[in-house]
């Protein structure tokens, strides 16, 4: 069974999914489970181990656009550490090849945030438009909308993408809804996250990924 605890210092303590989950010098350390403890070639154990490179590998493509998009993340808590936390919990997303040193992943909806700002609720329209609703009680001058786009760079015939990112920031006006194109057949997912400064913390809504 799967038996992780997360302390008040937020990391994470035991084991899920054939992955060690240990606090060395105040740092989170993640191993791989040792065969004598289960099955490592079982199909669950395959699976949940190949999930856990996926997510690593979707952490490598969007790390820089995220930094400040994890409210939870203070202290000893750093933005890799919540954004394996919240996305562990999703089921895993298996590839089936080793290949995380490539960069190559399989899309899902991860978690690209974590914060106490109202979710936004962007709407893919079948004229290839993205229209995301800006809320006027919910937006203040000088937040922004942070546009996170993954395009295609090649296919592979295991399942896998290679992958670029591009990102911006939208200051956008209370009341005034964003619409963006999505016609491009090489844009495959985009995120869109509320950001807001407050003092010297950012402040976010919590968003998936959206996969088109």
């Amino acid at each position: 069974c799967n038996m992780v605890k997360s302390t008040g210092d937020g990391l994470k303590r035991g084991h899920i999914g054939g992955m060690v989950f240990r606090v060395v010098n105040g740092k989170q350390v993640i191993q791989e489970m040792p065969s004598s403890y289960r099955d490592r070639k079982s199909e669950k154990q395959l699976r949940q181990r190949s999930g856990m490179k996926n997510i690593v590998a979707a952490y490598r493509l969007v790390s820089k656009a995220i930094q400040e998009c994890f409210e939870d993340a203070e202290g000893t808590k750093r933005p890799y550490h919540r954004f394996l936390y919240h996305n562990l919990l999703l089921d895993p997303v298996a590839m089936t090849a080793n290949t995380i040193e490539t960069g190559r992943w399989i899309p899902a909806d991860y978690f690209l945030s974590f914060g106490s700002l109202p979710e936004l609720h962007p709407e893919v329209r079948d004229d290839g438009v993205l229209f995301v609703p800006i809320n006027t009680r919910e937006w203040q001058s000088g937040d922004a909308l942070r546009v996170i786009k993954i395009f295609l760079r090649q296919r592979f015939d295991d399942g896998t993408v290679g992958t670029f990112m591009e990102m911006e920031d939208i200051y956008c006006r209370p009341g005034i809804d964003y619409e963006m194109n999505i016609s491009d057949p090489n844009l495959i997912a985009v995120a869109c996250i509320h950001k807001r400064l407050t003092g010297s913390k950012w402040k976010c809504s919590t968003q998936r990924l959206i996969l088109l």
